[in-house]
């Protein structure tokens, strides 16, 4: 059995090894797209464009079809070829909405034993025998927090959601934690507001996010005063909400990971020596797989490591 940590972001769906836009598309004729899933007699399109944010991905069937994509990559990219593998889960949720959603979403990605679908071209069959789902942004933390002494906070910043989990001496403090919708989307609906009152006219996501990966060969190199104040005034509100928190830089650490955490790297005014980064964006799927080793070594469970 494998187990496979997937990340179902909404701005990017992350394994150990790979990553593509969480975009999914239902096609009613041929396409050109160069990522197409057939399953149950429909075809989607992957990764063409980021979603709307859904704090209830449970209720469609498109994280599922991201899922199982990400499965068939993470088998492709470790070499395995096996007929008909066999699956465990590891997955995440924002810890606020962990609670209340970890056992509708389980039940959601164990709806089928055995699947069958076709990715660019390639049948697969897979059996999915079971699921895990932990807290996004905790999973990030297990190498650090055994050593850490003292109050630490992680923001795990993604693109819907930006994460807080609060530790005292390595201990999580769960009535601290939380969620907030205020990821990378906040930062471009702010950006997208500026250049549209400076410039009247817009900037596609796209765009936005190649200027924030310092790829800005095509984009009015004008406009980069408007967006980085935007960007600027995101990072404000981001150290806000620590600040509510009870982030205090006299008494508390930070920690901060998430495809967000190089906005923040690069444009927030913050104390290095009180902050550290996580900068892997494949970070909450890695963690996700060894929290689930973990578990299931404790419980018997053969699979390979």
């Amino acid at each position: 059995m494998h187990v496979i940590g997937i990340d179902n972001g909404n701005g990017d769906t992350k394994t150990r090894n790979t990553i593509f836009h969480s975009g999914v598309r239902q096609l009613t004729e041929d396409s050109l797209s160069p990522n197409i899933i057939e399953i149950d007699c429909e075809r989607y399109a992957l990764g063409e464009n980021v979603p709307e944010y859904n704090s209830r991905k449970y209720e469609n069937k498109l994280m599922y079809i991201q899922t199982l994509a990400s499965i068939a990559l993470e088998l492709e990219a470790r070499n395995i070829h096996e007929d008909v593998p066999e699956i465990w889960l590891a997955i995440g949720l924002p810890i606020g909405h962990w609670g209340n959603q970890k056992d509708k979403v389980k039940e959601y990605m164990l709806q089928k034993d055995e699947v069958s679908f076709v990715l660019n071209g390639k049948p697969y069959v897979l059996r999915i025998k079971g699921c895990n789902i932990m807290p996004q942004g905790l999973a990030s933390t297990r190498s650090y927090r055994p050593k850490e002494k003292g109050n630490i906070i992680t923001l795990d910043i993604g693109n819907g959601t930006l994460d807080y989990l609060t530790f005292h001496d390595g201990v999580i403090a769960e009535k601290e934690c939380g969620s907030e919708e205020y990821g990378i989307a906040k930062c471009y609906e702010l950006v997208k507001r500026s250049v549209m009152n400076r410039y009247s006219t817009d900037i596609d996501y796209y765009s936005f996010e190649n200027y924030i990966k310092n790829e800005r060969a095509t984009l009015n190199h004008k406009w980069s005063g408007t967006i980085d104040e935007a960007i600027k005034e995101y990072c404000k509100g981001v150290m806000h909400i620590a600040k509510r928190i009870g982030y205090n830089a006299n008494t508390c650490s930070l920690h901060i990971m998430g495809g967000g955490a190089y906005v923040v790297r690069q444009y927030a005014v913050l104390d290095d020596k009180k902050v550290t980064w996580d900068m892997d964006v494949h970070s909450n799927a890695k963690g996700y797989e060894s929290f689930c080793k973990q578990n299931l070594r404790k419980q018997g469970v053969d699979f390979y490591d």
